[in-house]
């Protein structure tokens, strides 16, 4: 229903600006969500007992995504702007699983409409695998609340609200008012309004669409960057953690092990490349350096994607340091991708316990992360989620090899992690439009994968999925 709403703001915008092939093809989409949209209201009309079944959610959550994806691939094709469907879902899946790749070479000779929906897109899907997870999976039970452990792992921060629809409200209000106050803030940085809506739609979403070809080097801007980079890493949070501290909780941030793990992480990295940019002499002060260190860092781990400088030209240590944080991601509970930084916490805190474990033969070791005691199950949970996710990367990465445009190893590798990170951004990328259709369905299920953690996709494949 939200998506039909945001059609309908679509349409007015499109009408103002004059771009009426694209209202037409907002009016039209709008008209298939909401047939779609009562139809199944219809139909689950009879089941008003609140029970969901483990399989029902698994494919629920996978269905809306799919559905979402065929939906939001319809303006463009409709407009007239993307002539075959696999582009128009490629484009759409990245917008609404927040990865931001695109499949438009020449993004600025978009209509306006069309540049303000890919953004609307971004927004709609950061918060909404957020709230899907506090909202929707807890009603599955002790099973369902051990698969949000899969993005809530280890934490008792999913219980600070004591009703789904309370949490999503506050998360939704939280997401806007940042949204807003980053609005607000471009706009005294000298953007128009449209420049600094589509700019913040997709930075608090850490998706990556910009009105531009050159993202966010077209603006030149200090001060543009220090913003993003504020807000992009705010993004990139536990919503939780952030609820807590507007709610007078001053040190939840630093009782936090993630957070404190990625504030050390991103300050670490930052300066290094910065040190690095400094050295070799890319940059003429240090300062400088960190303006863009920083600001391109915190664009790849929390998996926005957004660029202010073509960081291919920088210097191999440089690149190295970019290039891991395709294997962190962002924060559990945030809009952010990735394997987030609370799964490598635990596995360092198990890799910990195994060495203990080989001095120590004889030794009973209990596994702890903060107060929680991580048990065999839940350690062979996380294993096996890393496990998977990296063979997914993999296999898609040999996939893809077989796409005339996709020549090197390194355009390859980097084509598959930035989709299933949801990353957008990468080194040696292929101009995503030229390549093949089944490279660009392939990496749409990365994309869906990366988005929706591995086993609520996986689920479905399996055949006691399909058993009653």
């Amino acid at each position: 229903m939200s998506f039909s709403v945001s059609l309908l703001l679509l349409i007015v915008f499109a009408v103002m600006h004059g771009e009426s092939a694209c209202a037409k093809a907002f009016a039209m989409t709008a008209l298939a969500s909401l047939m779609l949209f009562f139809t199944f209201r219809f139909v689950s009309g009879n089941h008003k007992n609140g029970i969901i079944r483990i399989k029902d959610g698994y494919f629920v959550v996978t269905a809306t995504w799919l559905l979402f994806g065929a939906l939001g691939a319809l303006p463009f094709i409709f407009a007239g702007v993307v002539s075959d469907f696999p582009s128009a879902f490629f484009e759409t899946i990245s917008g609404f699983t927040t990865t931001g790749a695109t499949v438009f070479s020449d993004v600025e000779s978009l209509p306006s409409s069309m540049i303000f929906y890919r953004s609307l897109t971004n927004f709609l899907g950061g918060m909404g695998v957020v709230v899907l997870f506090v909202a929707l999976m807890p009603r599955l039970g002790n099973a369902g609340m051990k698969f949000t452990s899969q993005e809530m792992a280890g934490t008792n921060k999913d219980k600070i609200l004591p009703k789904s629809r309370d949490s999503a409200k506050y998360l939704w209000l939280i997401y806007i008012g940042l949204t807003v106050a980053m609005i607000i803030l471009l706009l005294c940085g000298g953007l128009t309004p449209f420049q600094a809506v589509c700019i913040s739609l997709s930075a608090m979403s850490t998706a990556g669409f910009t009105p531009y070809n050159n993202s966010i080097e077209y603006f030149s801007s200090a001060y543009v960057d220090v913003v993003v980079t504020v807000f992009m890493f705010i993004a990139a949070l536990n919503f939780s953690l952030i609820y807590l501290t507007l709610n007078g909780d001053r040190s939840a941030l630093i009782k936090d092990t993630e957070a404190r793990t990625y504030f050390a992480i991103v300050a670490s990295s930052s300066v290094l490349i910065a040190l690095s940019l400094t050295f070799r002499g890319i940059y003429p002060s240090f300062i400088q350096s960190l303006r863009y260190s920083a600001f391109q860092y915190v664009s790849m781990i929390t998996t926005t994607g957004y660029t202010n400088a073509d960081f291919s030209n920088w210097p191999l240590f440089a690149r190295i340091v970019l290039f891991t944080s395709y294997f962190l991601g962002g924060c559990q509970g945030s809009t952010g991708g990735g394997v987030k930084i609370i799964r490598v916490c635990i596995v360092f805190v198990i890799l910990k316990s195994i060495i203990k474990q080989k001095l120590h033969p004889r030794g009973v070791f209990v596994v702890k992360f903060e107060s929680d005691v991580i048990s065999r199950r839940f350690a062979y949970e996380i294993i096996s989620f890393l496990f998977v996710y990296y063979l997914i990367a993999i296999a898609s990465a040999v996939l893809l090899t077989l796409d005339p445009q996709i020549s090197t190893m390194e355009s390859a590798f980097s084509s598959s992690l930035q989709s299933i990170g949801n990353v957008g951004a990468g080194f040696s990328l292929p101009p995503f439009g030229s390549t093949t259709s089944f490279s660009k369905i392939l990496m749409s299920f990365e994309m869906l994968v990366g988005r929706l953690e591995i086993f609520t996709v996986g689920a479905l494949f399996t055949r006691a999925f399909w058993k009653k």
